[in-house]
C-alpha cells in the first residue's frame, strides 16, 4: 500500500513538474516572439544612431565628404538592418527600403530619414504593448 502511494506521489510531482516547465518554455517563446519590447535605453541610443547619421548628411549637400556621408550612410543601413532583424525577428520591408532609397537620393537624402524610421518603430513597438 505504501508502494501505491510513494508511486502516485512521485507520477503527481512529475506531472507539476511537467506543467511548470512547459509554462516556463512557453512564456519564453511569448517573449522571443514579441521580442521582449524595445527598452528605453536601447530605443534612446538607436534614435540617437539615426539623429547622428541625418546630421551629418547634411554634410553631403554642402559637397564636403561627400565619400564619408556615403559609407557612413551604408554603414547605418548595415546597423539598422541588423537590429531590425534581431529585435524585431522581422524585416520591415516597406519602410526600410523606402528610408533606404530616400537617403541615397542626392539632395533629399538630407531629410531626417532614420529618425522618423526609428520613432515610427518605436511608437509601433509602444503601442503594441
Amino acid at each position: 500500500m505504501a508502494d501505491n502511494e510513494e508511486s502516485r506521489l512521485a507520477r503527481l510531482q512529475a506531472q507539476r513538474l511537467k506543467e511548470k516547465l512547459k509554462k516556463k518554455i512557453k512564456k519564453k517563446k511569448e517573449a522571443v516572439k514579441t521580442g521582449g519590447g524595445i527598452g528605453i535605453v536601447e530605443g534612446i541610443l538607436i534614435l540617437v544612431l539615426a539623429m547622428i547619421n541625418d546630421a551629418i548628411d547634411i554634410l553631403e549637400v554642402s559637397g564636403i565628404l561627400k565619400i564619408l556621408t556615403l559609407i557612413i550612410d551604408v554603414g547605418t543601413v548595415i546597423i539598422l538592418w541588423l537590429w531590425t532583424m534581431w529585435r524585431l525577428h522581422r524585416f520591415p520591408t516597406k519602410r526600410f527600403m523606402g528610408t533606404t532609397v530616400v537617403e541615397f537620393i542626392p539632395f533629399i537624402g538630407v531629410l531626417p530619414g532614420w529618425t522618423i524610421f526609428i520613432i515610427s518603430i518605436l511608437i509601433k513597438d509602444k503601442i503594441k504593448k
